[in-house]
């Protein structure tokens, strides 16, 4: 998993919440004036200490911790039924911010998030697209999912909490769906990691073993590779990131679908008699080409921490070719 703060391109979060906020605040208030809403009781009440701003803030722009802790005392106060649900959709309706309109709209914000790549499994791309339509107005083609990081069937309070929509592939949103992040029941703990807290990082690595030496001109059959996950048990993370390597069925997915990736990276380690990238980097040589280029010429992919998020597999490109020595971590932060 990827970091959205830390893999991507920088990000202008400011501008992301205050639109976010004003959009939000805008929708609640018109919401909670309007006579004949219908809302019950039970929900007015809850809402009450949203009025203020403070309060309001924490729920739209609060962490995971903050969210967390809204999300159990929702929990303890409101039993959710189907009229609940109906009640708060009339104060935050994600099924409304979702689609394309002139103000801000999940179009918008997954634009200017830019996230092109799932930061879950970094497997498949996650493009947003807008593009104009024959009266010159903007219309949304595709834009990437939001996971619901604490599942708004469970706590439809936080359904337009910006640090818990997760822009996503569908196969990672769909495997996900309702999963519960918390440890137990009434736990403010969360169990996963949240890619706008961080990502795999150092603790979880990909890794390889030859499960047996099936190879055709040095070159590994794709059946003879297993892809592992290793996770560093010292690290504070470690519970977590095994966390979701089970539930987003990370390791079961590479291995389906990505072996022939470790293959190519140990043909070109295994049948090149020295220095790979600097046999790529004399090929070029009169061009002068920066290191961070030279490698994503010879690997086919971006292996610097800060551009991990602009292709699909860069995590397991770069883990692997620097096990296999093919490129020096000094270059890759």
């Amino acid at each position: 998993m990827l970091s959205i703060k830390e893999n991507y391109d920088e990000i202008d979060f400011d501008e992301i919440e205050k639109r976010h906020l004003e959009y939000c605040r805008k929708k609640f208030q018109i919401a909670i004036k309007k006579p004949n809403g219908n809302i019950s009781n039970e929900v007015l009440r809850y809402i009450k200490d949203f009025e203020n701003e403070d309060n309001f803030k924490k729920l739209i722009l609060g962490d995971i911790n903050e969210l967390s802790n809204i999300a159990i005392e929702f929990g303890k106060k409101i039993a959710v039924t189907k009229k609940i649900r109906e009640d708060i959709k009339k104060l935050f309706n994600y099924d409304a911010f979702k689609g394309q309109k002139k103000e801000w709209c999940g179009y918008k914000l997954s634009g200017l998030l830019n996230i092109e790549v799932c930061p879950y499994c970094n497997r498949q791309y996650t493009t947003t697209l807008i593009k104009r339509d024959q009266k010159n107005i903007y219309k949304g083609v595709t834009r990437p999912e939001f996971d619901h990081f604490i599942p708004k069937s469970k706590y439809p309070i936080l359904q337009l909490s910006l640090y818990n929509l997760i822009p996503s592939c569908p196969i990672c949103n769909h495997i996900k769906r309702a999963e519960d992040v918390f440890k137990t029941s009434g736990s403010k703990e969360i169990k996963y990691l949240n890619p706008y807290n961080g990502g795999f990082g150092k603790v979880g690595k990909f890794s390889w073993v030859l499960q047996s030496e099936e190879i055709s001109e040095k070159i590994p059959s794709i059946k003879s590779i297993k892809i592992k996950i290793n996770v560093d048990e010292k690290d504070k993370l470690y519970e977590k990131v095994n966390e979701n390597i089970e539930v987003f069925k990370l390791e079961d997915l590479y291995n389906e679908a990505h072996r022939d990736v470790v293959a190519e990276l140990i043909a070109k380690k295994r049948l090149h008699p020295g220095n790979y990238i600097e046999s790529v980097s004399t090929l070029f040589g009169k061009h002068k080409l920066p290191q961070q280029e030279v490698y994503r010429l010879a690997l086919g992919n971006y292996c610097a921490d800060r551009e991990l998020g602009k292709r699909p597999l860069s995590k397991l490109t770069k883990d692997i070719a620097l096990e296999l020595g093919l490129i020096d971590k000094d270059f890759i932060k």
